[in-house]
């Protein structure tokens, strides 16, 4: 969690430092309006005014360290990674359509949905002060989310709201895959790798029958 933190904010004073020029060139722009192939990395570092930066910051600071204990590390950054796959893939083809306005897209806010996606539904009676101030059962906060980022769909009719929505909806299909289907992955990975290692070998054979493993010819060695 610090370490994140501290990539957000050594990432924010780079983007001060150089006054703006950065936004057009690194936040997740659409296909044929200005996308380069490095944006899908870059754009979750690109992080606007000054008060959404903050609040930014201090949503990795209180999620981050839940989700991330409540779902173990494999689980986390793969679901990270899924939820960032789907949300990048959904914006850039919806920008496709036209039906929506093209805007820039940036800011680690579709990570910190996803983060208390993760936590709100393992913990759905956790008790948690919505805006730091009002306490509320983690599951409505999240679904609180969800409504607050279609209804800015709605009103704003734009990319980057859109990708909000896509990566709430990942969040939450990833909540879905349970523990069985994680180890299940697990062990087949495992599997390839011992097939994998068990391919450099050659068995010859050695005998039939009981008897003793023989040579066929004199240089073979029996495995």
């Amino acid at each position: 969690m610090r370490a994140t933190i501290g990539v957000l904010v050594v990432a924010y004073i780079v983007e001060l430092a150089f006054s703006g020029a950065l936004e057009p060139i690194l936040s997740l722009r659409g296909l044929g309006a200005g996308f380069q192939p490095w944006q899908p990395l870059t754009y979750t570092l690109i992080q606007g005014e000054p008060v959404s930066a903050v609040f930014g910051w201090v949503g990795v600071f209180f999620f981050m360290d839940m989700a991330h204990a409540g779902m173990g590390a494999r689980r986390f950054w793969v679901s990270t990674f899924i939820t960032w796959a789907l949300a990048t893939f959904g914006s850039l083809m919806i920008g496709l359509t036209g039906l929506l306005q093209a805007t820039y897209v940036f800011g680690p806010w579709w990570w910190l949905d996803a983060m208390l996606v993760w936590f709100a539904f393992k913990n759905r009676d956790a008790q948690v002060r919505w805006m730091m101030v009002l306490p509320m059962k983690a599951e409505v906060i999240a679904w609180l989310v969800l409504l607050l980022s279609v209804l800015r769909l709605a009103y704003y009719r734009d990319v980057a709201s859109a990708h909000l929505v896509f990566a709430w909806f990942a969040a939450w299909a990833t909540v879905w895959i349970d523990g069985d289907t994680w180890r299940r992955w697990k062990l087949l990975r495992r599997k390839k790798a011992i097939e994998k290692e068990l391919s450099k070998f050659q068995v010859l054979d050695g005998g039939r029958g009981q008897e003793r493993p023989r040579r066929q010819k004199p240089d073979d060695w029996a495995n």
